[in-house]
């Protein structure tokens, strides 16, 4: 049997779902042996809800008088209704009048005890045990699927019926495992290069370096060079646009206004050299444009909600193929940066990223030793870390610095998927012009006659 059932099988099962869960509450509320069989098997009803909402309030109410009572209500459920009406939704009430009504006239007020309890308690915990493996199977899909495999795995070891475990366990092997001469033959896609040689499609990238070293500049231009059009024509130092791009950028402490003048400035320059055309979407998402509108709120990548707010919002637009979060500890307000623990959770996230082909740069702070501050955990899954340093101008000679620019060593301590010989360290030339309405790059050899 498939583990993904088709549409129409799924739709089919959905059109009975009402009546099942109409007969299953029924006896709930009638049968004192079928309440006390049943009720162990509901204290999740999250899979439920999606087939009868207004049904699965019902079930709280009988299963909160039930471990009170120790018996069902039966004609009890009218007073329940009164005295909770109050506080649900009008048109919810509405559908549990009009079941409360439908149950009275049938059962509670008639003859019930020619009903076979045995046969309907069979027939419900087939029904719960089907929803779930449903639920639970669409919930694990999901989670793999954003490459979230604790949680998945978490969800099919917790879940209620134990029934499940193993089949969950199959699902994902039989849905994944290849032998050694099915992959050999397998037509796999090669990643593209966005920026030679170190940038490639569906790639985890960390750039660290001391504060105010330039590592936004470099982030900055890097959008700017991939996203226009002529992008294969522009000079990025040693570096070379084989792909344009399209950009979603998180910045987490500048103030637009100073983040404009930025983009402004690079802009003007390449501009200046015919490169203006847009060929690619850059986006810009400003936690200063946040916190204006939304007085108190921040963008929070600990925070599961925003992690999986950016996630469907990327998902759902092609266009982007490259996130550049700058940087990480403004936008991760209140994590441990030397636990593992949390930062496993926003890992796991980067190569749910991955997963859609979408490339990730992240910016973060060298530490007092020079290496990116906290956790070794957060370079393990990394296919580059770029580092930034000062460069030294000790020696050079005063006729080959700009005083409008700044030196920046650039050194490569991970590059997994790259050539040795292709990134070897060199130094930028970062420079201010036209009286600081441009700024050029290049890279900076103070040794050679130019």
């Amino acid at each position: 049997m498939s583990r993904q059932q088709p549409e129409w099988y799924r739709r089919t099962r959905a059109e009975k779902d009402p009546e099942k869960i109409t007969r299953m509450v029924t006896m709930m509320i009638i049968s004192d042996e079928f309440l006390k069989r049943i009720s162990p098997l509901l204290d999740d009803l999250s899979f439920l809800k999606s087939s009868a909402g207004h049904l699965t309030t019902v079930i709280q109410w009988t299963i909160n008088h039930y471990k009170k009572f120790g018996r069902a209500p039966r004609d009890y459920m009218n007073k329940i209704f009164e005295a909770n009406k109050a506080t649900n939704d009008d048109a919810q009430m509405k559908l549990i009048k009009l079941f409360l009504t439908n149950i009275n006239k049938q059962y509670v007020l008639g003859n019930y005890d020619d009903i076979d309890v045995n046969y309907e308690l069979d027939q419900a915990e087939s029904y719960i045990q089907e929803r779930a493996i449903f639920f639970s199977d669409d919930q694990v899909r999901t989670l793999i699927k954003q490459d979230r495999v604790k949680e998945a795995n978490d969800l099919r070891y917790n879940f209620k019926i134990p029934k499940l475990k193993d089949d969950k366990n199959n699902a994902i092997l039989e849905d994944t495992i290849i032998s050694y001469a099915d992959l050999m033959k397998k037509d796999i896609e090669v990643p593209k290069m966005i920026l030679s040689p170190w940038l490639s499609d569906a790639s985890s990238n960390m750039i660290f370096a001391p504060r105010g070293i330039g590592k936004t500049w470099i982030c900055l231009i890097t959008a700017a060079v991939i996203t226009r059009s002529s992008c294969r024509n522009i000079e990025f130092g040693p570096w070379h646009c084989d792909n344009p791009a399209g950009v979603l950028y998180i910045d987490g402490e500048m103030l637009q206004y100073h983040f404009r003048q930025r983009l402004k400035k690079i802009n003007y320059n390449l501009q200046k050299k015919g490169f203006d055309e847009r060929g690619s979407i850059m986006s810009i998402i400003s936690n200063d444009a946040i916190a204006q509108k939304y007085k108190g709120t921040q963008i929070n990548l600990s925070n599961k909600m925003w992690q999986d707010t950016i996630y469907d919002y990327i998902s759902n637009d092609n266009r982007y193929n490259l996130l550049i979060l700058d940087n990480l500890s403004s936008l991760t307000p209140g994590l441990d940066e030397n636990s593992k623990d949390d930062w496993d959770p926003i890992n796991q996230w980067i190569l749910a990223l991955r997963h859609l082909g979408v490339s990730v740069i992240f910016v973060h702070h060298a530490g007092k030793s020079g290496k990116q501050r906290g956790t070794s955990a957060r370079e393990d899954a990394l296919d580059t870390i770029m580092n930034i340093n000062k460069a030294s101008l000790e020696g050079v000679n005063p006729d080959k610095i700009n005083r409008d620019a700044i030196y920046i060593n650039i050194t490569f301590p991970k590059a997994r998927n790259a050539n040795p010989d292709d990134i070897k360290p060199f130094t930028f030339e970062i420079a201010s012009e036209l009286g600081g309405r441009s700024i050029s790059w290049k890279v900076w050899e103070p040794w050679k006659n130019n």
